[in-house]
């Protein structure tokens, strides 16, 4: 049988599943918990954090230009929460789990946010 031949999901531009995916509190959890594990698992490695992401939520290593996107997002939401620790402290408090203990909340923040955008990456909501 030719594989092409299935029905696949077609990639979505709707508002909504975009809106929910970054906004949904649940997804905002799942996200901020693998950042803990990213974080707890390779300490002070954002490389290695970013390339375990990429592989966890894509199930591929990402190229060079992905890894330096991710980098300069990452770096980007760390100055933003640097500079608003309440915001990034909410960020890392929503849903149900447990806070992670011990992580700097800017840090957390960012990586979070960095999941977050992985996790709204095509290769993650699409299947092909």
């Amino acid at each position: 049988r030719d594989l092409h031949s299935f029905p696949t999901r077609r990639s979505s531009d709707l508002p909504m599943q975009a809106l929910t995916l970054l906004n949904d509190p649940q997804f905002v959890e799942a996200a901020r918990v693998l950042a803990a594990r990213l974080m707890e698992q390779q300490p002070g490695d954002l490389p290695a954090q970013i390339r375990t992401a990429f592989r966890l939520l894509t199930s591929r290593p990402p190229s060079e230009q992905e890894s330096t996107l991710l980098r300069e997002l990452w770096e980007a939401e760390h100055e933003h929460f640097a500079e608003h620790l309440d915001k990034a402290r909410e960020y890392v408090t929503t849903g149900e789990s447990a806070p992670a203990e011990g992580l700097d909340p800017a840090d957390h923040a960012a990586m979070t946010a960095l999941v977050q955008a992985l996790m709204n990456y095509d290769e993650c909501v699409t299947k092909r």
